[in-house]
């Protein structure tokens, strides 16, 4: 290990240990086992070096996550059907191939005559769902669309293997395991996130830090984006969903910080989304 690396291990673990304001050059010559000219040679100043240190740990912190997430299935491409909000869908296909885009008003897909609902009530081999969520007899939809109010979807299309959308599966299935994720992360990575709530207090007496701060938040909102399986093209769209999720973050870690027994788990978090939007929905 060359002396560069050896700084930002030795710069993490003062940062852990002691936190930003208290941390010293010669803390964190000491714990790299360098001398203090490395750090100027390096990076130019301490602070440099604890802005490097903090933000390769939020960085490492973000991978673990991403696999960690990966591993359950919570984020996209698991062929799971929406179900936070379950009108609206993202146009998965059937299993035989056949697209069904579903629209946020329901859009009509492929109908069956009579729409009626099958034993499993929710799935079909297509995938297609009428008002009640129920699927016909071969998985076509009924006459008033894919997806109905209680998101009814098939083996292979926007449904996972076990048919209609439920707590456990879709959207909210997916949401809850994210969260369970991240809540389990906060054990091994409290002082982390306490390094970042103390960074706060500085940032107005700190115009450089607030300049690092303000890139890596941006940064960070666009890989949270990533991390909870938003689709889009749209950058600015991916960054609103990104600062939505960051501030959902930052509430729930101070929250665990002050109490972790008092924090909301992932059941409530997916319980209080789904109320916030039933109550956004139009009509």
């Amino acid at each position: 290990m060359g002396n560069r690396e050896a700084l930002l291990d030795g710069a993490t673990q003062c940062l852990y240990e002691k936190g930003y304001a208290r941390t010293t050059a010669r803390d964190i010559a000491t714990a790299a086992g360098v001398s203090l000219a490395a750090i100027g040679y390096h990076y130019g100043s301490k602070e440099a070096l604890l802005d490097a240190a903090l933000q390769r740990a939020i960085e490492e912190w973000g991978d673990r996550l991403a696999a960690s997430l990966a591993d359950v299935g919570a984020t996209r491409g698991t062929g799971e059907a929406d179900d936070l909000n379950a009108g609206a869908g993202t146009g998965g296909a059937s299993a035989d191939g056949e697209a069904r885009g579903t629209g946020a008003d329901g859009a009509p897909g492929d109908a069956s005559a009579d729409g009626g609902t099958s034993a499993d009530a929710g799935a079909g081999t297509d995938g297609g769902a009428g008002t009640d969520g129920g699927a016909g007899t071969d998985g076509e939809a009924g006459t008033d669309g894919e997806a109905g109010t209680d998101g009814g979807a098939g083996t292979d299309g926007e449904a996972g293997t076990g048919g209609g959308a439920g707590r456990g599966g879709g959207a909210g299935g997916r949401f809850e395991r994210a969260w369970a994720g991240v809540l389990a992360s906060l054990a091994d990575s409290r002082p982390l996130w306490a390094v970042q709530f103390e960074l706060i207090a500085h940032l107005e007496r700190t115009p450089e830090l607030r300049h690092s701060y303000a890139e890596a938040t941006r940064r960070a909102r666009l890989e949270l984006a990533a991390i909870f399986g938003t689709e889009t093209t749209d950058e600015a769209a991916a960054l609103r969903v990104g600062a939505f999720y960051q501030a959902l973050l930052v509430g729930v870690v101070g929250l665990w910080l002050v109490d972790p027994a008092d924090a909301p788990s992932a059941p409530d978090l997916r319980d209080a989304i789904r109320t916030v939007a039933a109550g956004l929905t139009p009509g």
